[in-house]
């Protein structure tokens, strides 16, 4: 039976019109990236201490010598990794006429911060600190709960009303979002912004990498589906840089969210996704396109070829509406999407534990950290790039993850056995698991794209993602519960809670199929028998039946 695929290998799997339009669809991933990472410094508590009562000019940096005795005689001190450090969150209380009678410690509901770093974070201005401590936690779980919605909610938008009505909502929203959250005064404001703000991240980056899946042939979805990894992560390195320069949480998520507005213009611009516009039965849109796409690729498509797929298409029209939880009601989908479901959590806990855990890692600065936690996802990409092809997805997932999960695993032995001087083994490992991690991000994006059919493959892709998020919500949690331990285990426990679940998803991605060389599967029926099925190998020409004739892969049209 024919589908979009063959009518691709006529068109040309990745030509000049395929080329264009993938690239613009990649331009959003940038902000994608800034918006996934911007939590490390909207997010930071830098050190700070209670405010000395009736001081009003008082500050965390030691002012002169009065100031600082003031300071000794009004903050207790605490010892922590086997250092006396200002107490955060007590100050003295004295009840008599003495300021050294009747003290007792008590806690206070003003600090000041230290500066040195950044002058203002969300976390400081809202005080999320102390007995709010876990405030901070909870408005990075509460921004990948709008990422698990939205991942949803636009993904079954997309497939009920379209690819391209559910990226421009979710740009609208997101620029609105993101200017509005500069001036959010109070906690609820802020968290429910950044609810809106990561609903709608999710949507726009989800819809665009639908759209440039379904615009390219089989043989050229790895470079589809990996390379909106270097925009993302220079997206990251975008914002890496401009905190640098940028130390005000305001300005900061100004600049990144002004620019967002630029992509309003892909409502004229991004072309519908003739495979949706097919499967929806909508085949004199999709055939404009696709004619439109033949010109700018010099390319002619066989009138015959165009009016068997319409042909195939209308006799849909008489089947059933398909939907996502049939992917459940059949064995062998509902295992590989739970499979699948698990590796996207598990990729999300070790990614973005480990790109918010850099300032607990015992050697360099924040910022220093930030960058070589964005630097090492290009190598990722390369390796995604060059071996997906070679090893397949499922070999190279497994590889990521299981070599991934044991890097974070050796790390808890150079924190609790190496001296701190040589901690840069520790950052050195939790890199390697940090690339790991990205990688793995790039190929189950490919890998459940190629798993999951076209008739609830926005759908899919959303509630995978959606999983993912609940990954990115417990992440925070982990470096918590580090916090609370303290000590050297505290550091090392939740990179040792990152490296076993990453370990154990790349064991359970053994048991989901090879789709390297496959055509994407078109309905429910091609999902089941998807292990079964050979690599594609029609003929473009003198194949007029649709049969296959052997394993050998045929040769492509140009795509230029």
């Amino acid at each position: 039976m024919a589908n979009f695929d063959d009518i691709l290998r006529h068109l040309g799997e990745f030509g000049r019109y395929q080329k264009w339009v993938y690239f613009l669809l990649c331009l959003p991933a940038i902000p994608h990236g800034v918006r996934m990472m911007i939590n490390v410094y909207l997010l930071n508590v830098p050190d700070h201490r209670c405010a000395i009562p009736g001081y009003n000019n008082d500050t965390y940096a030691v002012q002169s010598k009065y100031h600082a005795e003031l300071i000794n005689k009004t903050i207790p001190f605490v010892k922590r990794d086997g250092k006396l450090q200002y107490d955060p969150c007590h100050l003295y209380f004295s009840s008599g006429q003495s300021a050294s009678s009747n003290r007792t410690i008590v806690g206070c509901n003003k600090w000041v911060y230290d500066k040195s770093v950044f002058q203002s974070t969300a976390a400081t201005e809202l005080n999320m600190v102390c007995n709010n401590a876990i405030q901070s936690s909870n408005a990075q779980m509460i921004f990948m709960g709008g990422y698990f919605a939205g991942a949803f909610i636009f993904g079954a938008l997309g497939d009920r009303v379209g690819r391209r009505k559910a990226l421009a909502l979710s740009i609208a929203i997101l620029f609105v979002g993101g200017l509005a959250l500069n001036w959010a005064s109070t906690y609820i404001v802020f968290v429910f912004l950044r609810f809106i703000n990561g609903a709608c991240t999710a949507g726009m980056f989800t819809t665009c990498f639908v759209i440039g899946m379904e615009f390219v042939g089989p043989s050229k979805r790895v470079w589809a589906g990996i390379i909106s990894n270097f925009f993302f992560t220079s997206g990251y390195a975008f914002l890496t840089g401009v905190a640098f320069f940028i130390r005000d949480w305001h300005t900061l998520e100004l600049v990144m969210a002004a620019p967002v507005g630029i992509f309003l213009i892909y409502w004229w611009i991004i072309p519908e996704s003739p495979r949706w516009l097919l499967n929806v039965s909508r085949t004199e849109e999709a055939e404009v396109i696709i004619r439109h796409a033949a010109r700018v690729n010099k390319v002619t498509i066989p009138d015959s070829a165009m009016q068997f797929e319409k042909e195939d298409r209308d006799s849909k029209l008489k089947m059933p509406k398909t939907s996502i939880l049939q992917l459940f009601t059949h064995r062998t989908l509902f295992v590989r999407t739970m499979v699948l479901f698990f590796s996207w959590m598990t990729v999300s806990v070790a990614y973005f534990g480990l790109s918010s855990n850099t300032d607990n890692l015992g050697a360099g600065s924040l910022h220093l950290n930030s960058l070589l936690a964005c630097l090492v996802e290009y190598p990722s990409s390369i390796l995604c790039l060059l071996l997906l092809d070679r090893m397949g997805r499922k070999a190279l997932l497994c590889a990521f993850m299981t070599l991934g999960g044991a890097a974070c695993i050796l790390s808890v032995i150079t924190i609790l056995f190496v001296d701190d001087a040589n901690q840069w083994s520790t950052v050195t490992l939790s890199m390697i698991g940090k690339m790991c991690a990205s990688g793995a991000f790039g190929v189950v994006y490919v890998y459940s794209t190629e798993i999951f059919p076209t008739v609830v493959r926005s759908s899919a892709l959303g509630l995978s993602s959606s999983f993912a998020r609940i990954g990115g919500m417990v992440a925070p949690y982990f470096i918590d519960l580090g916090k609370e331990v303290g000590g050297k285990w505290g550091r090392a426990l939740p990179l040792l809670l990152f490296g076993c679940l990453a370990f154990v998803s790349g064991l359970l991605d053994i048991s989901l199929p090879e789709t390297l060389n496959r055509d994407l599967p078109e309905t429910l029926e091609d999902a089941k028998n998807f292990s079964r099925k050979r690599p594609y190998s029609r003929l473009i020409n003198g194949d007029a039946d649709g049969t296959e004739e052997s394993n050998v892969r045929q040769p492509l049209l140009s795509s230029t």
